[in-house]
């Protein structure tokens, strides 16, 4: 049931993105550094030139890793302590926009941040969100720490979905993909078994009767 323009609009959207300047920024967290391994803030700009950020491991000892990307589920505040733990491995946990410390710019809040733009398919959140992801991966492919042979993208619930989008929209880079219960891969038919979040976008249309369904 893709649309005739899935393609199209999909492409303009990375065509987009790699005209923003990423102007990657890392900031070391020294209390949360060990001897093996580095622990980083990372700033970076994706679509709209929206300000996003995430954590960035690294091991401490020279050489060049697998890495893997761990995308958040919905409203969380992913954190170091839900990413990998080990010393053999490059680890970035991404906080999408409007998530933990991503909400500079972009900020719709719970709930509402499934319907924010939902009327416009160039504003709508999750086209954003996807690149954003990818916006990730293009940090994980400048980094000469980072086997760009074996990158990785993993997260449950809305993480799940962003797995799959970051693996589908850029399946040339990414080698694995390990979805958890992914919510928000299937709207329609979410909705029709479930009460949450179908109940919001019921009360949006209620309260926007000029936005068919």
């Amino acid at each position: 049931d893709r649309a005739d323009d899935f393609e199209a609009y999909w492409d303009r959207a990375r065509e987009e993105l790699a005209g923003v300047d990423p102007r990657y920024k890392l900031i070391r967290q020294d209390s949360l550094c060990t001897d093996s391994r580095e622990v980083y803030i990372l700033e970076m700009y994706s679509l709209g030139d929206v300000l996003i950020r995430a954590w960035y491991k690294r091991p401490v000892k020279e050489g060049v890793y697998p890495a893997v990307l761990h995308v958040q589920g919905y409203s969380t505040f992913l954190i170091p302590d839900w990413m990998y733990q080990g010393d053999d491995m490059v680890a970035l946990g991404l906080n999408i926009r409007g998530h933990g410390f991503s909400k500079d710019q972009v900020n719709p809040g719970f709930p509402g941040y499934l319907q924010h733009h939902v009327e416009n398919k160039e504003a709508y959140i999750y086209r954003g969100a996807y690149m954003d992801c990818l916006r990730a991966v293009d940090f994980l492919y400048s980094r000469k720490e980072v086997d760009t042979s074996r990158v990785a993208v993993e997260g449950g619930s809305q993480g799940g979905a962003l797995s799959f989008a970051t693996a589908a929209l850029d399946h040339r880079r990414i080698n694995l993909c390990v979805p958890h219960v992914p919510f928000l891969s299937d709207f329609r038919d979410y909705f029709k078994v479930a009460h949450w979040p179908a109940n919001e976008f019921k009360q949006y249309f209620e309260d926007h009767p000029d936005i068919s369904e």
